[in-house]
């Protein structure tokens, strides 16, 4: 097999500038995907549980067979519309005190 040449150098500033940007994005989507796989944290799973329903990760768990293979695609989407939602409703509430309707 052909050895691929290249011209990163690991000791420029900018190389490890941008590796360490890199890293903390990488951990930032695995506390996401984190968050997302406990429902959006703590609070909505244990207000999911005392409403006596079955978690999302639970009825898939229950619908496949043991050791079944599951491919999850898009599993931020939910939090993309959430965070929309949390934003225009935060947008909405600025506006509304700045005009005095709300105190």
């Amino acid at each position: 097999m052909e050895t691929l040449q290249t011209n990163i150098t690991p000791d420029n500033p900018q190389f490890k500038q941008n590796a360490s940007h890199h890293r903390a994005l990488a951990e930032e989507l695995r506390e996401r995907l984190s968050t997302a796989n406990q429902g959006g944290g703590t609070k909505y799973r244990v207000r999911h549980e005392e409403q006596g329903k079955l978690f999302v990760y639970d009825r898939i768990d229950r619908l496949l067979d043991p050791g079944a293979p599951f491919l999850e695609l898009s599993a931020l989407a939910a939090m993309a519309c959430t965070t929309a939602k949390r934003t225009a409703r935060a947008s909405s509430l600025a506006s509304d005190v700045s005009a005095g309707t709300r105190s």
